[in-house]
């Protein structure tokens, strides 16, 4: 492990070996420097600085933050004040865009979540809202218009039938409920046997939506035999089929003797 001088020294040789004009003045930017510097929260309060996406014209943020946290270097009255003034405007944003003249703030949400995935989610309500009232709606990652979301019972099967995206269509069929989609769409009914029913439905721009209705064989508990829609391949044929492929078997193979 390098000693505590090691490292000053390598730290102190990082720090200096910037050009003449920005030893002199930290403060002062190219005119082609342009960075994206994300903040990260350290545990102790204090701020740790990322850079990425080429930032190396401001290199000079961490380091001098780190120089000066740790005593490796004096920095001067100006750049003092202006390294205080940048850390305070970082920490305020969740990215920043840096120019000669004129900084970019990307402000952190007052709102934010987020699915299993890590994308941005939320079934009920706008998945980011930021402090002047923009808010995006998006599904698992997907951007999609406020009513898909706030409003599903407002969308319409032909609603989704002129979509032309096809992930918003997707996100709108699922909002709309395949079973009901393949009920109300008039989709037409492939082949029947005694696995179930199996239907397909023709969209513009994509494969078409093959699905098997199939019945549970056990009752609920008001006596009722309950309808389930799987989605399968659109090259599925029939009912037989596409429960086997649910089963990742065969046709032919699917021979079940007890039903479940």
């Amino acid at each position: 492990m390098p000693s505590g001088e090691a490292i000053r020294g390598a730290w102190q040789n990082y720090v200096f070996r910037l050009p003449e004009e920005w030893r002199a003045d930290l403060g002062r930017t190219k005119s082609e420097a342009i960075a994206v510097v994300p903040v990260r929260r350290r545990r102790d309060g204090g701020t740790t600085i990322n850079h990425w996406l080429g930032a190396w014209d401001w290199t000079w943020i961490a380091s001098a933050d780190f120089a000066r946290e740790n005593n490796l270097c004096a920095l001067s009255e100006h750049l003092n004040n202006t390294l205080d003034q940048i850390l305070t405007l970082l920490d305020l944003a969740t990215a920043c865009l840096f120019f000669e003249t004129i900084c970019f703030i990307y402000a952190k949400p007052t709102e934010l979540f987020l699915d299993s995935a890590g994308r941005l989610h939320h079934e009920e309500k706008a998945a980011t809202e930021f402090i002047d009232g923009t808010k995006y709606f998006v599904w698992h990652g997907v951007e999609v218009p406020e009513d898909i979301i706030m409003h599903p019972h407002k969308i319409k099967v032909k609603g989704i039938e002129n979509e032309r995206n096809v992930e918003i269509r997707r996100i709108m069929i699922e909002r709309y409920g395949l079973n009901n989609f393949i009920r109300d769409s008039a989709a037409r009914v492939v082949q029947r046997d005694e696995f179930g029913t199996l239907y397909r439905k023709e969209l513009p721009g994509e494969e078409p939506v093959v699905v098997v209705r199939v019945e549970n064989s056990t009752a609920e508990h008001d006596g009722e035999y309950k309808n389930y829609y799987l989605r399968v391949p659109p090259h599925i044929q029939t009912a037989r089929e596409a429960v086997a492929w649910t089963f990742d078997m065969k046709e032919d193979d699917y021979s079940p003797k007890v039903e479940t």
